[in-house]
């Protein structure tokens, strides 16, 4: 959702940097449980299988876009 609402406000102009900035300021996330789940956290490539080159919509480079879902440490997952 996060995602999807930062290339809807780059497609209308703002630049990756302020579309994130709007996005942070602007949600609240919340979980079921404390924990990560199996489902919430995917490799790089499972996301790349399904997004394509999503971040291409976005004008951010492949490694930008996952910054926004690394999950704690460099452990290569999506969260």
């Amino acid at each position: 959702m996060f995602i999807e609402r930062m290339r809807e406000l780059t497609g209308k102009g703002l630049t990756p940097a302020e579309a994130a900035e709007q996005v942070r300021r602007t949600s609240v996330f919340t979980t079921h449980t404390p924990v990560a789940a199996g489902h919430d956290v995917f490799t790089t490539e499972q996301l790349e299988q399904v997004t394509g080159p999503f971040w291409n919509t976005m004008g951010i480079t492949r490694d930008q876009f996952m910054a926004f879902g690394a999950s704690g440490g460099n452990d290569g997952r999506f969260q």
